[in-house]
């Protein structure tokens, strides 16, 4: 997109040169392809454009979250969160980033709200059920935990993510049942070949059971604990 493109646009009546809809089709377009290229000041640029003419725009609003969070600034997503679901307060991504934030500033019920109330609108959604889960896990609330991951792996069998929260799950509620946990981390990688907290926890499970050869090629597949060459 020509940086002139959306600085045409103001908001007066269409006697642009270019309609403000075109202008904005191609600004967020412009703005997805620098956030693909980890590009984030040139989005931001572009973001604050758009959202000075349309304050309101939804699509621009969702991408700026998501330049906040990649911008490692988690909480200034969450107004801009706030005012996409006060325009659509079932949007699904909006719910889900929010409890996320929420989770990882070590506010447990405010993320628990975000997730319960993204699953009243989309009750199957694996992501949501699967969150929601971890959420409770991380609070010792186990049994309500294995609810929401037994919906998800009825909904969505083949999801690695929900075999492995199950594996996380065995390891809280079961931790004698070293081979119980193992299956589920197994059975994660085999769905998710590159899941590399997958990798980790197979790993540790062999270590419990004595079995070291057997942990050492899935610490070489888990990245974070490749050794230097």
């Amino acid at each position: 997109m020509r940086n002139t493109d959306i600085d045409r646009v103001n908001s007066s009546e269409s006697e642009n040169e270019i309609s403000r809809e075109e202008a904005f089709v191609e600004a967020l377009d412009a703005v997805k392809t620098h956030l693909k290229s980890g590009r984030v000041q040139p989005a931001a640029k572009i973001l604050n454009k758009v959202l000075t003419i349309d304050p309101d725009n939804i699509a621009a609003l969702k991408l700026m979250a998501e330049v906040a969070s990649l911008s490692k600034t988690p909480t200034a997503a969450l107004p801009i969160l706030g005012k996409i679901l006060q325009h659509d307060p079932a949007n699904l991504d909006a719910l889900n980033n929010r409890g996320v934030i929420l989770m990882g500033l070590d506010d447990p019920e405010a993320a628990e709200l975000s997730f319960r109330k993204l699953l009243k609108y989309h009750p199957n959604d694996c992501n949501g059920l699967n969150n929601l889960a971890t959420n409770l896990i991380h609070q010792e609330r186990f049994g309500e935990a294995e609810q929401f991951l037994l919906k998800a792996k009825d909904q969505w069998p083949f999801d690695a993510t929900t075999v492995y929260n199950l594996g996380v799950l065995t390891f809280n509620t079961e931790p004698a049942n070293n081979q119980k946990q193992l299956n589920y981390f197994l059975k994660a990688i085999e769905l998710k070949p590159d899941y590399t907290e997958a990798h980790i926890n197979a790993a540790n499970a062999f270590v419990r059971s004595g079995e070291f050869e057997r942990a050492i090629p899935y610490l070489d597949k888990a990245p974070l604990y490749r050794p230097e060459d």
